[in-house]
C-alpha cells in the first residue's frame, strides 16, 4: 500500500489530497492507497517507486481518471479529476499497428485525417520508428513498444503525461 504525505509550498499542476482507494468490499477488500497526499508542480518531474502491489499504477489510473477513488480529492490544474480527459495522457499499451496506435487519440477526438497524419508522422519521426509504422507489437522490441506508447500519449497534446 502506497502511503506518503508531502506538501509543496509552490502551486501544483497535480494535487493529490488525502486520496484513498479500496478494491472490493467487506473482509476481502484491499486497501491500495490510504490518505495519500502529494503535489507535483508544473514542469516538475516526479518518479513513483515502490514494491509490486503498493499502489503505484493505481495512483496513475486515479490521476488519469480511469479509476474512481474511494476518498480524498485529485486536481489537475484547477480542475477536479472525476473522469478521463484529453488533458492527461497516460503511457499504457493498447495495440494495433504502430500508426493506428499513435493516431488513436486524435482519431477519437474527430481530428481530420490530414492533421492526424501530420501528427502521427511527426511523432513517429521523433521516436525513430517511421519505418515501423505498419508493424504490430509482436514485431517490435520492448523498447520500441515503449516509444510507441509514449508517442501515442504525446499525440493527444496532453497537459500532463502519466
Amino acid at each position: 500500500m502506497l502511503n506518503t504525505s508531502t506538501t509543496a509550498t509552490h502551486s501544483s499542476d497535480i494535487v493529490v489530497d488525502k486520496v484513498s482507494l479500496r478494491y472490493g468490499k467487506g473482509d476481502s477488500a484491499v486497501l491500495a492507497l490510504d490518505g495519500l497526499s502529494l503535489n507535483v508542480g508544473k514542469e516538475e518531474f516526479c518518479v513513483i517507486v515502490g514494491p509490486s502491489g503498493c499502489g503505484k499504477s493505481s495512483l496513475l489510473y486515479l490521476i488519469a481518471g480511469l479509476e474512481a477513488r474511494t476518498g480524498g480529492m485529485i486536481k489537475v490544474g484547477e480542475r477536479p479529476v472525476s473522469d478521463a480527459g484529453a488533458d492527461r495522457g497516460m503511457v499504457f499499451q493498447a495495440w494495433l499497428t504502430v500508426r493506428q496506435n499513435v493516431e488513436y487519440g486524435p482519431r477519437r477526438k474527430g481530428m481530420p485525417t490530414a492533421e492526424r497524419n501530420r501528427i502521427v508522422d511527426h511523432y513517429l519521426g521523433e521516436i525513430g520508428l517511421s519505418a515501423f509504422k505498419d508493424h504490430y507489437p509482436s514485431q517490435l522490441s520492448g523498447g520500441m513498444k515503449q516509444r510507441v506508447a509514449i508517442a501515442r500519449a504525446l499525440a493527444n497534446d496532453p497537459e500532463v503525461l502519466l
